[in-house]
């Protein structure tokens, strides 16, 4: 039987293990919530005790929280069809070799290219991919699935072509209709935000400067990655995808919930949902206990959210697990631990 006090035990372990110097976790079911939120903002001087209003940089979590809540709200007023080509949606790709993938395909990772690319070594992203465009497409589509940053920077040039510039969109699609008031891209302020990697290529902490060199590149606003938001800021987004996926939300349909956050069925090895993943058979993130029908993501940094339908439930976990450095892994097997944790919590 798991309670609050079994929880905040095993992540104080983890904390005094050095594994992240801070955590904030947010969870929600019927009847019950949780939220903690211990640690220091840094392990430097400047370090300041933090509580349930600091900002991590959530790193991947931008996808599902931006890039994929606004691609589902565009779905739901017709803006575009997930068989349509990038290159019918977004006319600077429509003459590449780009052109030819499909939306569905780029949002479950299976349209064949490349993971992830050092674009901040070079001048454009697109200058890039359009001068070697072999660099990037690995594979044909649907033979595979192959987690991708580079698919969701094209994404988001359909976001830009459909609806207007990226943060704008986000700002009257998701943020101000979930009243998500803490959430924003980067670069924030280092007062009130834990701190990331000491990088060496940029030669300081990174503390407010989004940690993605991609997305730091482009000015800490991209589709991948580049949001800051606490734990508590998010429990608004995670209790709309679980209204929505009940047909209890206003903000998006229960058909269209329910089809972004189902998995891929023609890659039989692939967790991926429409940009969402959901929890694989074996070693899943999300542990042992969530249902089959949850979904939810990981970010880089060391923050997760997670979301079980059938629990009517969800769980927010970030961490700085990459403070000071991006090497210590450790958070892997923590994580399925905590969700199992919470799950027990749930249920008792």
């Amino acid at each position: 039987m798991a309670n609050p006090s079994t929880i905040e035990k095993i992540l104080e372990q983890a904390r005094l293990e050095f594994q992240f110097s801070a955590y904030q976790l947010v969870s929600e079911c019927p009847g019950k919530s949780l939220s903690l939120a211990r640690g220091k903002s840094s392990y430097w001087k400047s370090q300041q005790a933090i509580d349930a209003h600091f900002l991590f940089d959530l790193a991947s979590l931008t996808k599902v929280i931006c890039t994929v809540s606004l691609l589902a709200r565009l779905f739901d007023q017709n803006k575009f069809k997930l068989d349509q080509k990038l290159g019918e949606l977004s006319s600077e790709w429509k003459n590449t070799p780009f052109g030819s993938l499909m939306m569905s395909d780029l949002l479950n990772h299976s349209s064949g290219l490349l993971d992830w690319f050092p674009f901040y070594e070079s001048k454009s992203w697109k200058e890039m991919l359009l001068k070697h465009p072999e660099k990037f497409i690995v594979s044909a589509p649907r033979i595979k699935t192959k987690y991708s940053d580079v698919g969701f920077l094209l994404l988001g040039t359909v976001i830009e072509s459909v609806a207007g510039p990226l943060e704008e969109v986000f700002q009257k699609e998701v943020k101000m209709p979930l009243s998500l008031d803490g959430i924003q891209f980067g670069p924030v302020g280092e007062q009130k935000t834990v701190a990331t990697e000491w990088s060496v290529l940029r030669n300081e902490l990174m503390q407010g400067r989004v940690f993605d060199e991609n997305a730091d590149s482009l000015g800490g606003i991209a589709p991948h990655a580049g949001l800051f938001s606490s734990a508590e800021t998010l429990r608004g987004f995670c209790r709309e995808w679980l209204k929505a996926w009940w047909g209890q939300s206003s903000w998006l349909s229960k058909k269209t919930a329910q089809l972004f956050t189902r998995r891929t069925q023609f890659i039989n090895d692939s967790s991926w949902a429409l940009g969402w993943d959901t929890r694989s058979f074996q070693g899943s993130s999300a542990g042992s206990l969530f249902s089959q029908q949850s979904f939810g993501h990981l970010g880089y940094t060391g923050t997760s959210l997670w979301i079980d339908p059938e629990a009517r439930a969800f769980c927010i976990f970030l961490t700085n697990r990459v403070h000071p450095s991006r090497i210590d892994e450790r958070i892997r097997r923590l994580r399925p631990r905590i969700h199992d944790e919470v799950f027990e919590f749930w249920r008792n």
